[in-house]
Parts: C-alpha cells; structure tokens; sequence
C-alpha cells in the first residue's frame, strides 16, 4: 500500500491506496503524513473534488473526520443531514406512542446522517455491514459530541431489526 499526499489550492490530500491504484481500502484522510507523487498519478485522483467539498460534509472536518472512498460518494452534506433530521424527528414525534425518540439509520456508513439524528434524537441505533465503517462513523460522532446518544451495531439491518427490543419510532434507509 502506498499513502500519498496531494497539495491541492495550499490544502492537502492524503490517501491511502493499494498497488492497483483502486482505493479498496478504507482512506483516512489527514494532512499528518507527508510524502510525495508525481503530476501525473495526482490529477488521476477521483476524490479530489469531494475534499474540495470536505467542509460540506463534516464542518469538524479538520478535528479528526475519518471517511473512505464510498463515504465520498455517500455521506450527505451536513446542513441536507441536518433538515432531514429535522424532519425525521417531526414525523417521529406525530407517530410516537411514547415521548422517547429513537430512529434506526439502516446504513450508517461514515456516520454523516448519525451524527445529525443524535443531535435531535433521544437515540439513535446505528447499523452497518462494514465493521470499519461503523468504526470511522463511531470516532466521527465523538467528534461531534454524539456519541453517546448511538448504539453502533455491525450486522446486516433485517437480522437487527428482528432482535432490537425497544420501541423504534422510525427506521431511516
């Protein structure tokens, strides 16, 4: 594996990628490593346009985020995270047969919609297939504060729906 470091507009980039150049890996991206690479493999770099659009999807960005190459595709920027918490937790509290909130993320990834249910939650079960996502969605709630407020569950969502035992007020796919 090589971990190489970007210069893009005085910011960096450092992604971890494997001898195939295909980022099968998860990628942590940070300014703490530093090495270099030519020109030519820099501008072959997909993700470069998401980290230009870093801020927009974790405004702690810079704390700490931990994010791999399917979170770039996937994560929802955090203010569009944010309005559909919002709108989660009003129609939680219209269904709700108890003042208690709890809304299921079927596919937690990175932990971007996460973060923005515990903010409005009383809780939040977080389930994903990938154990090292759920780990990077784990340390990026804790960055944000939240983590507290979810239960990270690694498994399959229908195996967890069927052995969850607390009420659910809503179940976000």
């Amino acid at each position: 594996q090589i971990v190489y470091e970007q210069p893009v507009d005085n910011e960096r980039i450092s992604v971890l990628e494997d001898d195939s150049t295909s980022l099968s890996q998860p990628t942590i991206l940070s300014s703490q490593v530093s090495c270099t690479i030519s020109p030519l493999k820099a501008s072959k770099n997909p993700l470069q346009k998401y980290y230009h659009q870093r801020y927009d999807y974790f405004s702690l960005f810079d704390e700490g985020i931990q994010i791999d190459e399917e979170g770039w595709y996937s994560v929802t920027p955090e203010v569009i995270a944010d309005h559909i918490a919002k709108e989660a937790l009003s129609i939680a509290l219209t269904a709700a047969k108890s003042e208690k909130t709890v809304i299921l993320d079927a596919f937690c990834g990175v932990g971007g919609n996460t973060i923005q249910f515990a903010k409005y939650f009383d809780r939040v079960i977080a389930v994903d297939l990938d154990a090292s996502r759920l780990e990077m969605a784990r340390n990026n709630a804790q960055i944000y504060g939240v983590a507290d407020r979810i239960q990270f569950i690694h498994g399959d969502v229908f195996s967890v729906l069927s052995e969850v035992s607390e009420e659910i007020n809503l179940v976000f796919m």
